[in-house]
């Protein structure tokens, strides 16, 4: 339930807006089910007719309370100020910290509404700023809790048995980040309009599975542990490109540039996640591979580097080092209107350019003849390594593993790329020809999804190009056409 009180008036040239608000919630979820088999006739299927029954069920409760308050004052549509506060409450964590408070303050200055502003063909500029801090709750609703498990295969004198399953952390609070944000607004010729923001944004007490001692009975328990920054661009342009004789283009460009570290982790341990690692200092995002150093042209086997940097012909799990990242450089989008009449085309494309990721439909197609009679295998072990004095990245083909298809970075590629997700043709017919038809609105609408994706890489050395990019699979095109009628 969510109850509000709110309060304006004007004071001087400038108007305060206050907010006081409570946010309550209380979620009870049940469920109980049961399965047979074997039943007596077929046209009685009640479980308790069956031979052979089972059954479970569960039950899960969560509260949550948020006393809410917000106040703002602007000033002559040149100034303008708002202040937040809130008090959040949650039983999901644990007994001890279950209570946590939030505040923000921000502000704006449209400075093109100053008596000394008289540059006519910038309509408007507006500087802003905001700091803030914010929680999250989202964690399962007994992390924090000891919970127990009953099931007969823990059984004592022919009694069900329990046994702990997680252990109790009454110290497992909330996740917290700070943000500060600075940006600009600004409007030229009625026509183009920009929006640049710099932001920082600093995430402390992370959530995180912690080893403990196995004296305890568990192995690992979540806990508040480490820290990790965040800070970018965010880019917003929008243009009108044409505006003539009922035809109009528009086009609404966005871009951001993100990098992360990670500040501190529990005890500084880097902790290794698959084909990633986490460590003090590197990108959240980091990979963590043996270095692919390719293919031997005397004889045709793989090489890699080991962790000091040295061609080696052994595959070493100790020899993983922390390699790229899969945050990208830059990303963002495209989108194109076009109108006239009753017709718009809309056209959206997604860019990527930087970062890379781990082809694992690559690393699975080219097992360079280990798995060539059991499954499908890539057109790129048609380069392979025949012959003393060949040049290539594909060793020879062998029915032995010589574990040249393990994870590495030879299955790291960029990510840059250019994808067309969306292309839409609508139109809306004219009132005068609905209004026979006792509807308020038609229109009718084509539109595909998934259309193409491009990348600068890929050639003779890679025969797959950009379809290396889809893990696990393509993504299939959607075509869809309709009517939309309002009455």
């Amino acid at each position: 339930s969510t109850n509000r009180l709110n309060y304006t008036t004007r004071i001087g040239k400038g108007k305060l807006d206050a907010l006081v608000a409570t946010e309550a919630s209380n979620a009870k979820r049940s469920s109980i089910t049961a399965e047979g088999y074997g039943f007596a006739h077929d046209n009685i299927p009640e479980d308790s007719y069956a031979s052979t029954r089972s059954g479970s069920s569960s039950a899960e409760e969560e509260a949550a309370l948020s006393l809410l308050s917000r106040v703002s004052y602007s000033w002559n549509n040149k100034y303008s100020v708002i202040a937040n506060y809130r008090r959040d409450g949650n039983s999901s964590f644990g007994a001890d910290v279950r209570w946590a408070n939030f505040a923000s303050i921000g502000g704006s200055w449209n400075i093109n509404n100053e008596r000394f502003w008289h540059v006519k063909w910038i309509d408007l500029a507006k500087l802003k700023i905001s700091y803030g801090t914010n929680g999250n709750s989202r964690i399962g609703i007994y992390d924090a809790k000891g919970t127990y498990s009953f099931d007969n295969t823990y059984s004592y004198n022919n009694a069900p048995g329990a046994v702990m399953t997680r252990g109790e952390n009454p110290g497992y609070s909330w996740e917290t980040s700070k943000q500060l944000n600075v940006g600009a607004s600004f409007g030229f010729f009625n026509r183009i309009n920009l929006d640049v923001e710099l932001y920082r944004k600093r995430t402390i007490n992370l959530i995180d599975l912690v080893d403990v001692s196995r004296t305890t009975g568990q192995t690992r328990i979540n806990q508040n542990v480490g820290s990790v920054e965040n800070k970018g661009i965010e880019i917003v342009l929008s243009t009108v490109n044409v505006r003539y004789k009922g035809f109009e283009w528009v086009t609404d460009i966005n871009l951001t540039h993100n990098r992360n570290r990670i500040l501190a982790l529990n005890n500084e341990n880097s902790k290794v996640y698959g084909d990633n690692i986490r460590q003090v200092g590197t990108d959240m995002n980091a990979f963590y591979l043996i270095r692919w150093a390719g293919v031997d042209p005397r004889d045709g086997g793989p090489l890699w580097y080991d962790a000091r940097g040295n061609i080696t012909k052994l595959y070493d799990p100790l020899n993983r080092v922390a390699v790229g990242s899969s945050t990208p450089d830059v990303y963002g989008g495209i989108y194109n209107t076009f109108s006239y009449k009753g017709f718009s085309l809309s056209v959206l494309l997604n860019y990527t350019i930087g970062g890379y990721a781990f082809s694992s439909l690559r690393r699975n197609a080219e097992t360079d003849g280990y798995e060539i009679l059991n499954n499908n295998q890539s057109r790129n072990l048609l380069n392979r390594w025949v012959e003393e004095g060949d040049l290539t990245t594909v060793p020879k083909l062998q029915s032995k593993s010589t574990k040249s298809f393990m994870n590495s970075t030879r299955f790291l590629h960029h990510k840059t790329s250019l994808r067309l997700q969306n292309i839409a043709l609508n139109y809306n017919f004219h009132p005068d020809v609905i209004k026979h038809l006792w509807m308020r609105s038609l229109s009718a609408y084509a539109q595909a999804d998934n259309v193409g994706m491009w990348t600068p890489y890929g050639g003779s050395s890679d025969r797959n190009t950009y379809k290396n990019s889809f893990s696990p699979f393509p993504v299939q095109c959607v075509i869809s056409l309709g009517i939309v009628a309002g009455f």
